[in-house]
């Protein structure tokens, strides 16, 4: 399990840094909507937690083309305003592809990672402890 959230955490490390490489096109975009999306919504019981994350709409003109792009990383509650004005960075080759530097995706890539080599190490000490106690 350790293993398989350190792969997704190297994963996300790398798709980060081609973003960074790639995207160098300095825009200016606006936030025209802040988009709730709720996990657990099944309607099975009423008890269940409801997660809710905000993820901002960002809409931007690249030669006279309007895009509108959802955030990849969605916040536990809207840490932007509809209207207001954030520096974003695009592909130059594909106006769709960007990285917007305000969005804490570095923050979950380190939690996939953090999360991986702490089982690991927890699965080593635990295989350790039993390795001994056996013997």
């Amino acid at each position: 399990m350790g293993l398989i959230f350190l792969c997704i955490g190297i994963g996300l490390y790398f798709a980060n840094k081609r973003k960074y490489f790639v995207c160098t096109q300095a825009v200016i975009a606006t936030i025209i909507d802040i988009q709730k999306e709720t996990i657990n919504n099944s309607s099975s019981t009423e008890y269940e937690a409801k997660i809710a994350s905000w993820f901002p709409i960002y809409e931007y003109v690249i030669n006279g083309i309007t895009i509108r792009k959802k955030a990849f990383v969605g916040t536990a509650k809207p840490e932007v305003t509809v209207g207001e004005k954030v520096s974003i960075f695009i592909n130059p080759n594909n106006p769709e592809e960007f990285y917007c530097p305000g969005e804490k995706r570095m923050l979950l890539q380190k939690i996939f990672m953090g999360v991986g080599i702490g089982l690991i190490v927890l699965a080593l000490i635990l295989g350790s402890i039993a390795f001994y106690v056996i013997r």
